[in-house]
């Protein structure tokens, strides 16, 4: 009977590492985004100069339940860095409707801090970049430094994307990604994680750089 109980114990310790793979997406660390001296901040960051301050801040929706992490993501044994992204991304997703800013504020790009996002009951309203910066200040308060990513999508569409330590939250995902999942991406320039304006030049995969200037400017 000892013995029995000893191979079962053995088999569900064994059996940690897949569960946590199957609830997070992701089965091994991944290479973290590497960057050079060069990179542009978004002009829509830019212009927030003045309230830059605020972007560490979230509404009380999102705030109030960082302390409570989902259960089907945090099971006892698998608190580790990955489950809280997917922690993050789990409450994102529950509370947060894509829409865009033309849509919303009647413009074409307009970055705003996620305790200033549009709110409508359980619900955020915000694009790609409301959804970047709000799980960057979500993992802000839990500890978590991460940095946000300027990319082009498969389509040629501007989007932003947080990434911590190779795993990136991104709103077009079901899951915690890695650069690897980012089918048809092009990566061009990175935030320090302070969301200052000092943002880095992503290199590609093969270790060139991003033509960062053009793709800002198009």
């Amino acid at each position: 009977m000892l013995r029995a109980s000893s191979a079962l114990l053995a088999i569900k310790t064994a059996a940690l590492p897949m569960i946590f793979a199957l609830l997070t997406g992701c089965a091994s660390a991944p290479t973290p985004f590497e960057s050079t001296a060069g990179g542009w901040a978004p002009y829509g960051l830019l212009a927030k100069y003045s309230t830059l301050p605020r972007f560490d801040q979230l509404p009380p929706l999102l705030e109030n339940q960082l302390n409570y992490p989902p259960k089907p993501l945090h099971e006892k044994g698998l608190l580790t860095e990955n489950s809280e992204l997917a922690a993050v991304k789990y409450l994102l997703d529950t509370h947060f409707i894509h829409m865009s800013d033309e849509r919303l504020y009647f413009q074409k790009e307009d970055w705003r801090a996620p305790i200033d996002l549009m709110q409508q009951g359980d619900n955020l309203f915000g694009d790609c970049e409301d959804y970047a910066l709000a799980a960057r200040a979500m993992l802000l308060k839990r500890g978590i430094k991460s940095r946000l990513i300027y990319a082009r999508t498969g389509n040629g569409v501007g989007h932003v994307i947080t990434e911590v330590d190779g795993w990136v939250i991104d709103n077009r995902m079901s899951r915690i990604a890695t650069r690897a999942d980012l089918l048809g991406y092009q990566f061009f320039t990175m935030s320090e994680p302070n969301l200052g304006f000092n943002w880095r030049t992503v290199k590609a995969d093969d270790g060139r750089q991003s033509n960062t200037q053009l793709a800002l400017r198009n």
